[in-house]
């Protein structure tokens, strides 16, 4: 949530009076664009740390500070894409790995750390739902010519999504992906 869609998104949630949490691998993106919004809408209305997606220690540690800071979670928004774009034919396996760990195996992994939470707020209140919403792409519905990497990936968070609404609806979370489509001037294809 240092830049583009994530930023965009924490600014849209704000402004509808919400406490934001701006997670990045990008750690001073996200605390100058946290001190904005709390300049914005008050402090103490937005948070910025420092997460990767590929590390679940990271991880962790990130919603820890979450918790301690806010109480809990009401929304979680696993944001973080990357993109590799060449044929099969010539794409080096690093690439592919690169794009496959940030784009499908983080998503498994944030919702792996953050649905343990929202199922004890819901254990503690049965009234209470929360909602995870995976920004996909709408890669994750086509296929895209010279870019298997990402639209595979984006197809496999479409099956974690689909999977984990089946699952996690018993702990009272929602699951659900949105399928954005080109957004050729924000950080994702610079």
């Amino acid at each position: 949530a240092a830049q583009g869609f994530g930023l965009e998104i924490a600014k849209g949630l704000a402004d509808e009076g919400a406490h934001v949490v701006l997670a990045d691998i990008n750690a001073e993106g996200t605390a100058f664009a946290a001190e904005e919004l709390a300049t914005e809408y008050g402090i103490g209305r937005a948070m910025g740390i420092s997460m990767n997606v590929t590390d679940s220690a990271s991880l962790a540690d990130a919603l820890h500070a979450v918790v301690r800071q806010f109480g809990g979670l009401d929304l979680f928004v696993p944001n973080a894409g990357v993109l590799k774009a060449g044929s099969v034919k010539t794409l080096p396996a690093a690439d592919f790995d690169f794009v496959t760990n940030v784009n499908y195996t983080g998503y498994f992994l944030c919702v792996q750390n953050a649905a343990p939470i929202m199922a004890r707020q819901h254990h503690a209140k049965p009234t209470y739902w929360s909602d995870i919403v995976q920004i996909n792409s709408k890669s994750g519905l086509v296929g895209s010519n010279k870019n298997g990497a990402y639209a595979g990936s984006k197809f496999g968070g479409i099956g974690l999504t689909q999977s984990f609404a089946l699952e996690l609806v018993e702990d009272g979370i929602k699951v659900n992906s949105v399928c954005p489509g080109n957004f050729f001037d924000g950080p994702l294809w610079s």
